[in-house]
């Protein structure tokens, strides 16, 4: 896609349907990445996907941007600056700005190659692409028009309430009891009463970190959805005759649709109940003065710049974490003595938790009640994993323990020194622990048939399975123009299963990004199925090949012993050396996956040994992780 030329004006639309009347002078850009424009269609529409696809074959704007927010982050020395209460907060903040910088980089590049002499007079920019705005304002300064996006606001009592202090609207619900204010205090009921019984047994209990939100089918048709990190560690705790009490990370007992989940599961406290049950009035006023502490700490290293092609972020990346700052620590300081109350009450012996890097009161709040805390690894562990700190510092605070899959994971902790040898445990993935592989041929070729009868997928055809990614600006941008290159074309014979992500909550563009370049290029399109309620080894187990990009699943495929194929399109793509590892095959183009298709090999079994002895310690991964936490919990008694 070439740069526009002479033209005056450029209006930037979300979809095909909004795109204004022609004009000689105006050039429209179609930010649905998964449209494809047709030959009927004005040649005065360009798709952005073409715009953003040649920086990301060009740029590798992962690694870059890492650079840059390192770089940045050594010239003002915010992770001293960025602490509240002698912890460090910035390499709670580092993933977060990444991605804020990576995403302006992309558009930055996009804008640069579609206008190079930056002489367009008038860019028009939808409300709601922030990101897309500000690089525009910066490049084409005083010329930039943010469509009104806003729509009609509530209705007044509903504005006015949107003002009044959360006390005040307790206050307001007391005096005008109703249906729903009732139901509020009973639920609110019920689950004092459940966290008085838990608090009444008399067994150690270990507090578990799980999100129902995210949860994913395991096993068969009877299979219920599970937490795929713990649902193999909560039933062996409790035959270990540990009670575990789960914390339902996101879940809110006053909506609706989540209730039902909480009623059901006696051991489940929502993380809404930190605020009906422990919370005190001093959080707010302590919240708000850390989070004044933080944006006052940050605001002076606007001066300092990002200089991308004469382009200065600087200032804007600095505005940016001031707000998420802002918002992330007043949170975490208000849930921090919610939590310690919370642990006072149920007191368990430990807590077991993914993700830590986004858990920070937790982790302070079991080093201030001397309740040891344990991560499992979430995901692949790579090195310059942005959500790990690159050096040890001593604000930081981590776990006691964190379990990881393999000894190549537990290098890339130990080996660059933030992690301390005795931190890191090579426990192997309780993942899969919850494995049903099929023990014979016959069960197997059952098993295959199922999953493909289920997904309609004809006799003779082959059933590929495409794993999708789902942060949102990477699936609009990296993932739709590899898509694009790599599927792009005719497959007879090929239906494609995209498996999304266990944090989708829609359907995706996947559709129709192939039933769009099928009609743009005069072909039929694929069969094509979009499932994420399914099991993922049995869908891998049942497919012919499977294709990732930047996906976790291109390690469960090695597992899986399923042809692996890897898109080499973005110029960030394999994190951990599948194809020279020979456990995935890379492929460029739709004529690679043709031919990857009709000659399809699966791991030699001695490189798919060997990748696995090095990410995956075989053996009772549940096993491991839950003697660690008997023994912490032993140890945790005899300290009182």
């Amino acid at each position: 896609m070439g740069a526009v030329g002479g033209t005056r004006r450029i209006v930037f639309v979300d979809g095909i349907d909004v795109v204004p009347a022609p004009d000689s002078d105006t050039t429209v850009v179609v930010l649905d990445t998964s449209w494809t424009p047709t030959a009927d269609d004005r040649t005065d529409l360009l798709p952005a996907r073409p715009l953003l696809g040649a920086v990301i074959e060009r740029v590798d704007l992962f690694d870059r941007a890492l650079d840059l927010v390192d770089d940045w982050a050594a010239a003002t020395g915010i992770a001293d600056r960025l602490t509240v209460d002698d912890v460090t907060y910035w390499f709670r903040l580092r993933e977060p700005m990444w991605r804020w910088l990576h995403e302006r980089l992309l558009w930055h590049g996009a804008l640069a190659g579609l206008d190079p002499s930056r002489s367009a007079e008038t860019v028009v920019v939808p409300h709601g692409e922030i990101a897309l705005a500000e690089v525009a304002g910066l490049m084409w300064p005083g010329h930039v028009t943010v469509e009104d996006g806003a729509t009609a606001g509530p209705p007044p009592w509903q504005g006015l309430m949107g003002h009044v202090p959360r006390r005040l609207k307790r206050l307001f619900g007391q005096l005008a009891p109703n249906a729903q204010h009732d139901e509020r205090r009973r639920r609110d009921s019920v689950l004092g009463d459940r966290v008085v019984a838990i608090s009444a047994r008399p067994s150690p209990r270990v507090m578990v970190l799980t999100n129902p939100a995210t949860y994913q089918r395991v096993g068969g048709d009877g299979g219920s959805p599970a937490d795929p990190l713990f649902g193999s560690v909560i039933p062996r705790l409790r035959e270990a005759g540990v009670i575990p009490v789960l914390f339902g990370t996101h879940l809110n007992h006053h909506r609706h649709e989540q209730w039902a989940i909480i009623e059901r599961e006696p051991a489940l406290l929502p993380q809404s109940l930190l605020r009906a049950r422990w919370s005190r009035p001093e959080d707010d006023p302590a919240a708000e003065r850390a989070a004044a502490a933080v944006a006052a700490a940050v605001a002076p290293l606007r001066r300092v710049s990002i200089d991308v092609d004469g382009v200065d972020l600087g200032p804007a990346f600095s505005d940016a974490l001031v707000a998420a700052a802002s918002r992330i620590v007043r949170s975490d300081v208000q849930m921090l003595p919610r939590i310690e109350r919370l642990v006072g009450e149920i007191e368990p012996r430990a807590i077991l938790l993914a993700q830590e890097g986004i858990r920070t009161p937790w982790l302070i709040a079991g080093r201030q009640t001397g309740v040891p805390v344990f991560a499992v690894q979430h995901g692949i562990l790579y090195p310059r994993h942005p959500g790990y700190a690159p050096t040890r510092h001593p604000r930081l605070v981590l776990p006691r323990t964190t379990f990881v899959y393999g000894d190549a994971e537990r290098e890339v902790l130990v080996g660059r020194g933030v992690y301390r040898p005795e931190e890191v445990e090579v426990s192997g993935s309780p993942r899969l622990d919850l494995d049903s592989a099929p023990g014979d041929a016959t069960t197997a070729h059952a098993e295959r048939s199922d999953i493909r009868a289920k997904l309609g997928v004809a006799d003779g055809d082959k059933l590929l399975v495409v794993s999708t990614i789902n942060l949102r600006f990477v699936q609009r941008s990296h993932f739709v123009h590899v898509l694009a290159r790599v599927l792009g074309a005719p497959l007879p014979g090929v239906h494609v299963v995209f498996k999304q992500h266990p944090g989708e909550f829609d359907a995706g563009p996947y559709r129709a990004l192939l039933e769009g370049l099928a009609h743009a290029g005069g072909y039929e399109a694929p069969p094509i199925s979009v499932v994420k309620d399914i099991d993922l080894y049995r869908l891998l187990r049942a497919a012919d090949a499977h294709l990732g990009v930047l996906s976790t699943v291109l390690t469960e495929a090695v597992i899986a012993g399923v042809p692996n194929l890897i898109a080499l399109v973005d110029q960030h793509a394999d994190m951990l050396d599948y194809v020279a590892a020979g456990v995935a095959r890379p492929v460029r183009n739709a004529d690679d996956l043709r031919a990857e298709l009709r000659d399809l090999r699966p791991p030699e079994p001695r490189a798919q040994q060997a990748f696995l002895d090095r990410h995956f310690r075989p053996g009772d991964a549940t096993g491991r992780i839950v003697a660690a936490l008997q023994q912490a919990i032993g140890s945790t008694a005899n300290a009182r």
